[in-house]
């Protein structure tokens, strides 16, 4: 950890191009979050949202800055070393929860949940888009457990 931090981003600025023209999707950046601290990322289409997330997964790297997870700095990462990082198996469940908690939380916290006997047309586009998430996430998963399990 750096001084304290689980994730630490220092001044991160991102640009990328978009046809002829460069776009700031970031600037001066900077985020501390201590181990078992618990962060909402949230904004308008456009504001950065995506693009933070996939810095902070190894998916991209920042025009300028640095990042740090767990000690860690993610932006001075060999292509080899991200690969490593990015394949790491740590889960991330709520330890206090239920599995069944753990797969509900982003469902609630993302409003969902509480809907859970409307029908469609009933939702928001957006919220639409979050149940269409959930089921094939359920699908991966069980595409994945056959795997695992040779099925």
């Amino acid at each position: 950890m750096v001084n304290g931090m689980f994730i630490k981003m220092e001044e991160v600025t991102n640009y990328y191009v978009a046809g002829s023209t460069s776009v700031r999707a970031l600037y001066n950046v900077n985020i501390n979050i201590k181990k078992g601290e618990f962060m909402c990322i949230a904004g308008p289409s456009g504001s950065g949202k995506t693009t933070l997330l996939n810095l902070l997964g190894g998916l991209d790297s920042p025009t300028e800055g640095r990042i740090y997870v767990d000690g860690r700095e993610i932006t001075a990462m060999s292509d080899s070393e991200l690969s490593a990082y990015r394949r790491d198996q740590r889960f991330y469940l709520l330890p206090h929860f239920t599995v069944l908690e753990n797969v509900i939380f982003p469902l609630r916290f993302r409003g969902i949940a509480h809907k859970s006997d409307r029908y469609p047309a009933e939702l928001s586009g957006g919220k639409q888009q979050r149940v269409a998430i959930a089921r094939r996430a359920e699908r991966v998963i069980n595409l994945l457990d056959g795997e695992v399990r040779g099925g």
